[in-house]
């Protein structure tokens, strides 16, 4: 059975615990404090714990959501990671053994040691910053490249809207 609110289950258990009638409840009973078995429990005690449970409810929801929200914020869309990509591909080839452009060819970046592809100039603070390019130096590079590594040849300033780093990233991490 599900209420109004799709809370079906919930809502019902509210009045199965609460009352210890055993009558289980649509969202409108519980609501206007009747109960399907006549229980004579005061109206004033009913509406302090029906409240109270759409408190726990709206309070459990704001929590799964924001869960949720993180991961998917976490894990970025590589669909769109590639439409953000568009700023990048005037500097960067991303085909297998496309050759570099004015930036490296960033082909299997993920995973990769900085200043690493072959035939590329790169400047004297990448190479010696030893980094390996994981999820998260990714991330930062590309929130901005000059404070990371200050001194870099990379003339962006980088990328401020996180949801679309996380897309970036997500979208370099399918290049293998």
């Amino acid at each position: 059975m599900k209420d109004q609110l799709g809370f079906g289950a919930l809502t019902h258990e509210v009045c199965k615990k609460r009352r210890k009638c055993g009558v289980l409840n649509t969202f409108a009973e519980l609501k206007s404090s009747a109960c399907a078995c006549k229980s004579d429990l005061s109206r004033g005690r009913l509406k302090k714990e029906t409240s109270m449970s759409y408190g726990k409810i709206a309070a459990a929801s704001l929590l799964a959501v924001g869960m949720l929200s993180s991961q998917a914020f976490a894990a970025g869309d590589a669909v769109k990671g590639k439409a953000v990509f568009a700023r990048c591909a005037v500097c960067h080839n991303v085909e297998k053994d496309g050759g570099n452009g004015v930036g490296p060819n960033l082909f299997g970046i993920s995973g990769r040691k900085s200043a690493s592809v072959d035939g590329f100039s790169y400047s004297g603070p990448m190479k010696a910053a030893n980094i390996v390019w994981n999820d998260d130096n990714l991330s930062k590079w590309i929130a901005g490249p000059a404070k990371m590594i200050p001194g870099t040849k990379m003339a962006f300033g980088g990328i401020s809207q996180k949801s679309q780093i996380a897309d970036l990233v997500a979208y370099l991490d399918t290049l293998k």
